[in-house]
């Protein structure tokens, strides 16, 4: 499983100190103009994408994700 940030409209300096702040370990990628948001069709934030090997959408989820959401999506998607 890799796991993956994605920073929509903050400077990516900000957008690390966050990370810091609250104790991400995964990369935090920058779309400063939004094409991965659009990809996605993620039009709130925050928002959960699970891709699988193939690069097909196995799971999206809108707003915040408690541990036990995002366990069962993760766990369908695998």
């Amino acid at each position: 499983v890799v796991v993956l940030g994605v920073n929509v409209g903050e400077r990516p300096s900000r957008a690390s100190a966050y990370a810091k702040r609250k104790g991400l370990s995964y990369p935090i990628l920058s779309d400063p103009r939004g094409q991965v948001q659009a990809l996605y069709g993620a039009t709130s934030l925050p928002t959960v994408v699970l891709i699988d090997q193939k690069g097909v959408m196995t799971a999206f989820v809108r707003g915040l994700v408690s541990q036990n959401k995002l366990e069962r999506a993760i766990r369908g998607h695998l």
